[in-house]
């Protein structure tokens, strides 16, 4: 991986950010040691990401593999937090998590907990497209948005939408 990050790092734009998808374990039970050990533990991923902030990366992005059919996968709210919380303390990079990350109050508590300095949302999304605007409306927020937009919102949540300013 860190041949691959060097490569890249060669003909990627200097002013854009690249981030690397690293699986915090891979749920697999395994023998320590030897040539026939099995798994991916965080402990070889918090390694793992130390050795990418330092080649480069400029930020790391927490979840799980998925690849073999003996594993065993505790799926939960948020279940890579611990993980991503873990490897946050051990790099100078920012850290995003995912794993389902579904309700705003979750979302948000992974934030200001430092489990993590951002949320990677998917299946949230495919089942609510408008997520974004949901969640400021749940935590008494607003959304800066096109003009075109701003009539979208219920009359219970006029506030969520906000015209967005060209700076």
């Amino acid at each position: 991986m860190l041949d691959v990050l060097a490569d890249v790092r060669e003909v990627w734009p200097e002013h854009k950010p690249l981030c690397v998808r690293i699986p915090s374990t891979d749920w697999m039970e395994y023998a320590q040691g030897g040539s026939d050990a099995l798994g991916w533990t965080l402990e070889q991923a918090v390694a793992l990401s130390q050795a990418l902030a330092q080649a480069g990366v400029d930020w790391i992005d927490v979840s799980s593999g998925g690849l073999h059919p003996e594993q065993a996968i505790t799926v939960g709210p948020a279940y890579h937090a611990e993980a991503s919380q873990r490897i946050r303390r051990a790099v100078d990079v920012p850290v995003s998590v995912a794993g389902l990350i579904t309700e705003p109050v979750q979302a948000e508590s992974l934030l200001v907990t430092g489990a993590a300095d951002a949320v990677c949302l998917a299946r949230a999304l495919l089942w609510n497209p408008r997520w974004p605007w949901m969640a400021a409306a749940q935590l008494g927020a607003s959304v800066p948005t096109a003009a075109s937009y701003l009539r979208a919102a219920p009359q219970a949540y006029s506030q969520v939408l906000k015209p967005r300013t060209r700076a």
